[in-house]
């Protein structure tokens, strides 16, 4: 359990740190994802390092606002730099999309770098 409880804090102050640096919403769970924001997603690419300590890729997901035309497209433009600033990707970011209430938003999708210690 003090496995789990460490990751989940890591995602946590991952969150804490993007709220910092973006006017966005910014939320763990994508059931409660309001647009424009910021989707802090689930760790992949998980790696033990050493004995207690762990690193992963976490998908943070900036995504537009509704319908996503042009002027959505040029606000994901300007808090990029800002996200980019905290995030620090490990991997180039690409554009992506993602489901909102049926509806296909345009965003970046940032990999984002992360390490934890368990006990």
């Amino acid at each position: 359990m003090m496995a789990t409880t460490a990751l989940r804090d890591t995602l946590d102050a991952l969150a804490v740190r993007v709220q910092a640096v973006t006017v966005l919403a910014v939320t763990r769970d994508p059931a409660h994802l309001n647009t424009p924001g910021v989707l802090v997603g689930l760790p992949a690419k998980v790696v033990k390092l050493t004995g207690c300590t762990w690193s992963a890729t976490v998908a943070v997901t900036v995504v537009a606002a509704p319908p996503g035309g042009l002027e959505a497209l040029n606000a994901l433009v300007h808090v990029l730099p800002e996200l980019l600033a905290v995030c620090r990707p490990v991997d180039a970011v690409n554009p992506t999309s993602l489901a909102v209430a049926g509806v296909e938003l345009p965003g970046y999708l940032i990999p984002t770098p992360i390490t934890w210690e368990t006990p």
